[in-house]
């Protein structure tokens, strides 16, 4: 490689790094849908939002939860993917979408669980829920302590299915947040999204999410449609080229399946152009130091204790900033890993992060002589 070619190459990478500095970041798209969130799945940084938290009806998106405790069930060992499941009555003659199992056939409970992921199917959904907890009754009564228990203050669930009227609701912000901990959760069982179509009883069914046609980087999550909720639909894709960033969105009150596919694709797009994803601090990475008494080590290098991700605007890298608030007159002996401060990051003035400052290394009390001084020096200041 010739001197000019380098110097040629390295004003290329310059460029294009400038050019990406001072790129405008556009508001996020206009969307006809009722409400909207878009969330990276792993930081849980919202990146738009429309009514995140108002309530509506969220039709088959309901099924997450349901989904999310059978899950829970399988890994707690209260139920087998290969154990069988008695179909009743009332689970067969579940209106709406369906697996179609039949009364009194058994079926296992990873069939279940498909015919709810991929076919939507209302009948399954009951059955998990009866054979799991007695009673769909018992089983919404969980969905509700879950729901309690993981903050979601819009949500509250009259049945498994996402049938039950006004009394029964979600927002936008608590159904992205439910399936950000459905797949951190449950990866494996997570990839049972992305299934196309799924037979039984030699019925054969496409998955609801057109997405998983039109966009490869979609791999879930669920739809759903009431004549009161509208179109809704939960999605989520994946860009391993952008350092493995995965996306969230959710949009509520389509108007039409089209629309609801059309404002997921507009916000997810938007949010991967635009938008990164990083380990801005490393742990035990030395970032700043402080001044300690009484030791012959005079300071302890300071930082964090895990790795830190943020999801930040595409040319707003350079301008997070870090300002540290450390305690004043540390005394040894300090132990590595003790708390001393706390670090905030901000962007053009606005506090993103907070997280606790803590030393890197443990320093001993000094010498007589070294603890004699430092007593002095601090007597007189």
């Amino acid at each position: 490689m010739t001197f000019k070619f380098r110097f040629s190459l390295l004003l290329l990478l310059l460029l294009h790094g400038a050019a990406i500095a001072n790129l405008p970041i556009p508001n996020a798209p206009p969307l006809q849908s009722k409400a909207y969130i878009l969330m990276d799945a792993q930081t849980g940084a919202v990146l738009a939002q429309s009514r995140p938290d108002e309530r509506y009806e969220p039709a088959s998106l309901t099924k997450i939860m349901t989904i999310y405790l059978a899950l829970q069930a399988l890994r707690e060992g209260l139920i087998r993917e290969d154990e069988l499941v008695t179909i009743s009555r009332r689970a067969r003659r579940a209106i709406g979408s369906r697996m179609f199992v039949e009364v009194n056939s058994k079926v296992p409970v990873i069939e279940l669980l498909r015919g709810v992921i991929v076919q939507s199917g209302n009948d399954s959904s009951i059955a998990l829920a009866e054979h799991i907890a007695g009673t769909e009754e018992a089983f919404v009564a969980m969905m509700n302590q879950t729901a309690q228990a993981m903050g979601l203050e819009q949500t509250y669930f009259t049945d498994t299915t996402g049938l039950g009227g006004k009394q029964h609701y979600m927002s936008a912000r608590d159904i992205a947040e439910l399936s950000r901990v459905l797949i951190r959760d449950y990866p494996n069982y997570y990839r049972m999204f992305k299934e196309r179509e799924y037979t039984w009883n030699k019925i054969t069914q496409p998955n609801r999410n057109r997405l998983l046609w039109l966009d490869d980087t979609v791999d879930g999550i669920k739809t759903g449609y009431t004549q009161n909720a509208q179109y809704c639909l939960a999605a989520s894709a994946y860009r391993a080229d952008l350092g493995d960033m995965r996306l969230i969105s959710v949009v509520l009150g389509a108007r039409s399946p089209s629309l609801r596919v059309r404002d997921t694709r507009a916000l997810l797009k938007w949010g991967f152009r635009f938008f990164r994803t990083e380990v801005t601090h490393t742990a035990m990475e030395p970032r700043t130091k402080v001044l300690v008494w009484y030791s012959d080590e005079r300071s302890v290098p300071v930082g964090i204790a895990q790795d830190h991700l943020m999801t930040f605007p595409l040319n707003a890298r350079d301008r997070l900033k870090d300002t540290w608030h450390l305690h004043k007159d540390l005394e040894a002996p300090i132990r590595k890993g003790q708390k001393i401060g706390k670090l905030e990051i901000s962007l053009d003035g606005e506090v993103l992060a907070t997280l606790p400052a803590i030393a890197l290394q443990d320093i001993p009390k000094g010498s007589l002589f070294t603890r004699l001084k430092d007593f002095l020096v601090l007597l007189t200041r």
